[in-house]
């Protein structure tokens, strides 16, 4: 069995999210922008509102 503190340490790492872009931020596709974002296709390809909001 792992001691607390390693446990500790995995759950931190597992809920971590990945680093994502902001609005107007560069992107090639969706999953590079942040919640509520969609990568834009025109170039230049920059991340903006997907029309969405948050409940």
């Amino acid at each position: 069995d792992s001691p607390a503190w390693l446990k500790s340490m995995e759950r931190i790492f597992q809920s971590e999210e990945r680093e994502c872009r902001w609005m107007f931020g560069g992107c090639t596709t969706d999953s590079d922008c942040c919640e509520h974002l969609g990568c834009r296709w025109e170039k230049p390809s920059w991340c903006a509102w997907d029309g969405t909001v948050r409940k």
